[in-house]
């Protein structure tokens, strides 16, 4: 009849990695849609993300709340016939089955006004964690120097997809001995001075910087014999994840 409809949900693609945004579209197929009263809720694993009215204004399911005061969640009726549902940074929990439920509220002769739902297919959508796949070399001005002149190394991290943080350390040069911190910066880029450096860093002999995103310098000046010995670079990789309001930042990878 000309008062039936049918929808459907269409998204990109069904898998997805944590961080990456996910579109969906919910699509009425009607007669005369502008002139129809629906109403689209977005469900996702049997809790209600959104609803929006014919006035399409959304109201928004209770956990989906912060995120969409955040920015992170986007609900929309593209034209009247076309719904969005937008996740801006997904998470591994958004990983599961998202439907689209249309309702019609029609009036009928006698004044009445009854509700027809259709809901769409499952759409299985799987979200995997981040995974570092970061890689570390080290390179220093020259594996041999006089006492008093500097020694100045270089570390720089490839496929890199977040914020890195890094330390360096020291042992003497047959490993023996107990690995000891000489500097380290963490992924917001605050560097700090191991505890037996700490002195001298405080008199500008040890520096420590983050030249670039992927590229960090050691230099000690004015070397002293007991700097004999290995040096090591090792650098994590952070990612953002959990809920809101608090985003949490997790390790993904850890490479030296």
């Amino acid at each position: 009849t000309d008062r039936d409809f049918s929808i459907q949900v269409t998204t990109e693609r069904r898998a997805y990695t944590a961080g990456e945004p996910l579109e969906l579209r919910c699509t009425i197929e009607a007669q005369n849609v502008p002139e129809r009263f629906f109403s689209v809720s977005w469900v996702f694993s049997s809790s209600l993300v959104a609803v929006i009215g014919p006035s399409a204004v959304p109201t928004l399911g209770q956990n989906y709340v912060e995120r969409e005061a955040a920015g992170l969640l986007t609900v929309r009726k593209e034209s009247p016939s076309i719904h969005l549902l937008k996740l801006q940074r997904l998470l591994p929990e958004d990983s599961g089955k998202y439907i689209c439920r249309v309702t019609e509220r029609e009036k009928t002769q006698t004044g009445d006004f009854i509700d027809r739902s259709k809901r769409s297919r499952n759409v299985q959508i799987a979200v995997t964690p981040l995974k570092s796949n970061i890689t570390v070399s080290l390179t220093s001005n020259t594996s041999e120097i006089m006492e008093g002149e500097s020694i100045q190394l270089t570390c720089v991290v490839s496929n890199t997809l977040g914020p890195l943080s890094v330390t360096w350390q020291w042992t003497d040069k047959d490993g023996a001995g107990p690995a000891v911190n000489v500097a380290s910066v963490d992924h917001e880029g605050t560097v700090t001075p191991g505890p037996t450096f700490r002195e001298r860093s405080s008199f500008g002999e040890v520096r420590m910087e983050r030249l670039q995103p992927d590229t960090f310098t050691l230099v000690l000046y004015n070397a002293f014999p007991t700097d004999e010995g290995q040096y090591k670079c090792s650098a994590s990789e952070w990612s953002q994840s959990g809920g809101l309001p608090e985003w949490v930042w997790q390790q993904i990878g850890e490479e030296s």
